[in-house]
């Protein structure tokens, strides 16, 4: 094999849906950091000037177009010596879907290859077939002496999904000629999902003996995060460089180096998880990579969607604490309004612990009484159910917050977490109220694990908070346990049937009584009409709420 150098520069860069013109000044200081560093290529990730998922947008006049106006300016930038590789749609010339998934390979001012993806996911979260249509062939493009195997995201998943598809890209690459495997990836983050592709990819370079450059979008766009996590892997299978998860980043490589022998051997073993480690064995990785993804999640929700402040109805309990932390985290403590509207069921220490949780994050706080709003509720309404009564206080505290929000041009972040959203253990209109729900994919025994790793350097979230039994304190000395089995029995039966999508004998089976995993399916069956009205979830877990999991919300199908 002749020895051809060149420096190749991977982008893992975080665009805007929609954003042509942000995405193009982007890469084109991507480029000039590139080139001042003497590389010869860079590569972005997959629909890197679109953003990832487009979802229907494609379908509006003139995006292509546009988008196309702009990979001629990229064009500009290119050279003999410096090429492009950079992720968008092209039109499909045939029969099938308008588009293709592709990337553009550019050099000397001109596209010289455009290939589209072969394999196009359409499960969990993703929807590809809708709009696009596959390759029927795999493209190597020719740069610098060196034959580049292009692939996009799913098409080196191949092999962990092997009864999906027919057609192994990176095998007919290999056998093309490919002397470099190039992914251009937009693969979302969720817990144990970094290590399982890691795992992926290392195998599938070890079986093809090729170098493979994995570059991912990184940054959040609606309900997925994406990590970045871009990795380049020589072709004895070990790891050449492995790039920052959860923020932009550029490195450059030399392509010698992905032929060359590791001194020592870093191969990634199978991580794959048992249902339950989600619940009692998250790592310190793990909960610094999930305090990280949520945060970025929010930022990036409140700034691309042009907003810069964030409203936050504090309780005095756990999750209301934990979004505050994430939300000062993310946009900082500053542009953080919180607001503990107290009812005539609120104790003294949820005083206590709403005040003493804003002076340790420095986030603004305010103090407001909704008893006289109560009363006249009840006034006019003097036929009242018991719950209907408790609802009121949650429904008057979501109008108080989105006046609040209006007036500030500020984004309401709902405070539910998975296990209430699961079992409907939030009042609709209420505390489910809000633009984003950032912990609507954790657990309850995960909301604890989290607010434990945020006060891992000091107390943050008041120790009192994590301590004290968890209420809604909508009437009298309420608890959750009135009406909810104890929060690590639930959360596994949630994890059982939402995520693994197991019957009630089997879940029986598992060592759980039989009448209340009744009870627990049931009430996760009928709040399915709440789920379908709820903010969009920030993505964390393996199946969450909302864009991955898409049930009816009238259905009679028996456990």
């Amino acid at each position: 094999m002749a020895n051809h150098l060149m420096k190749i520069a991977l982008a893992q860069t975080n665009p805007i849906i929609g954003g042509l013109d942000h995405n193009f000044k982007k890469a084109a200081s991507f480029i000039e950091d590139a080139k001042r560093a003497s590389a010869n290529l860079i590569i972005f990730p997959e629909l890197s000037l679109l953003g990832y998922p487009p979802k229907d947008l494609i379908l509006k006049n003139g995006l292509i177009e546009k988008q196309n106006e702009i990979i001629n300016e990229l064009c500009k930038f290119s050279s003999e010596e410096f090429g492009i590789i950079v992720g968008g749609l092209s039109l499909n010339k045939n029969y099938g879907k308008k588009f293709h998934n592709s990337v553009f390979c550019i050099r000397a001012g001109q596209v010289e290859l455009v290939s589209h993806k072969m394999l196009l996911p359409n499960y969990d979260v993703f929807d590809e077939t809708r709009y696009f249509e596959p390759a029927d062939s795999v493209s190597v493009w020719d740069f610098m002496g060196r034959k580049l195997g292009i692939s996009i995201c799913e098409d080196i998943w191949v092999e962990a999904y092997n009864t999906l598809y027919i057609r192994n890209p990176i095998e007919e690459l290999a056998a093309k000629g490919a002397e470099i495997i190039i992914n251009a990836s937009a693969s979302p983050y969720s817990l144990g999902k970094v290590e399982t592709r890691n795992h992926i990819m290392s195998r599938l370079v070890e079986k093809y003996k090729l170098p493979l450059l994995y570059v991912n979008q990184v940054g959040a766009n609606d309900q997925l995060i994406f990590d970045g996590s871009t990795r380049a892997y020589r072709a004895d299978g070990s790891t050449l460089i492995s790039m920052k998860a959860l923020q932009e980043e550029m490195q450059i490589i030399d392509s010698t180096d992905l032929f060359s022998h590791s001194a020592t051997e870093h191969r990634s073993s199978d991580t794959k998880k048992e249902i339950f480690d989600e619940l009692d064995k998250l790592s310190e990785e793990d909960l610094e990579a999930m305090y990280l993804a949520i945060s970025l999640g929010i930022k990036d929700y409140v700034n691309k969607s042009g907003f810069s402040e964030i409203i936050i109805g504090l309780s005095g309990g756990i999750d209301s604490a934990l979004v505050a932390a994430l939300a000062a985290e993310a946009l900082g403590s500053d542009k953080v309004h919180t607001y503990m509207l107290a009812s005539e069921f609120t104790s003294d220490e949820s005083f206590r612990d709403a005040r003493a949780l804003a002076k340790n994050l420095g986030v603004n706080y305010k103090e407001l009484r909704i008893e006289k709003l109560h009363s006249e509720m009840r006034a006019l309404l003097p036929v009242l159910s018991s719950l209907a009564d408790e609802n009121i206080q949650p429904r008057l505290r979501a109008v108080i917050l989105m006046a609040e929000a209006n007036t500030r041009n500020a984004i309401l972040l709902a405070t539910s977490n998975k296990s209430e959203i699961a079992v409907g253990y939030s009042t609709l209109y209420g505390d489910s109220c809000g633009a984003l729900a950032p912990i609507g994919d954790l657990l309850k025994t995960q909301v604890y694990q989290l607010a434990n790793y945020i006060n891992h350097d000091r107390e943050i979230i008041p120790q009192a908070i994590i301590d004290k039994a968890p209420s809604a304190e909508l009437r009298p000395n309420q608890k959750d346990s009135d009406s909810l089995p104890d929060y690590a029995v639930l959360d596994k039966i949630i994890l059982l049937y939402v995520q693994e999508l197991h019957s009630l004998d089997q879940i029986v089976k598992a060592g759980f009584d039989e009448k209340l995993v009744k009870r627990i399916l049931n009430m996760i069956d009928q709040a399915e009409y709440k789920r379908q009205q709820a903010p969009p979830i920030l993505k964390i877990a393996g199946k969450a709420f909302g864009l991955g999991r898409r049930m009816p919300i009238v259905q009679a199908f028996s456990h």
